[in-house]
């Protein structure tokens, strides 16, 4: 897992637009989405610790099913069990 990273803003895309950023901010703090999803990760040190739960929070159901039911190539994941 440690070879995983989350991807960059892309250079060629538009700048974040700060003032939308802290509204959504205001708004994941609001839902409580921090709960599971940490706000900010420090992207650059190899030894972080990244929680994730799953719970029944009556969020997209989608997301759990697609999590659970996903057959697909595993990428860095591949490999001998």
């Amino acid at each position: 897992m440690k070879g995983l990273w989350s991807p960059q803003w892309p250079a060629d895309f538009p700048p974040i637009n700060q003032a939308d950023a802290t509204k959504g901010k205001a708004i994941y703090l609001q839902l409580k989405c921090d709960t599971c999803h940490a706000l900010v990760a420090n992207r650059k040190d190899p030894n972080r610790i990244v929680n994730s739960y799953m719970k029944a929070d009556q969020t997209d159901p989608g997301s759990y099913l697609n999590f659970f039911n996903r057959n697909g190539p595993s990428g860095k994941l591949e490999g001998p069990m």
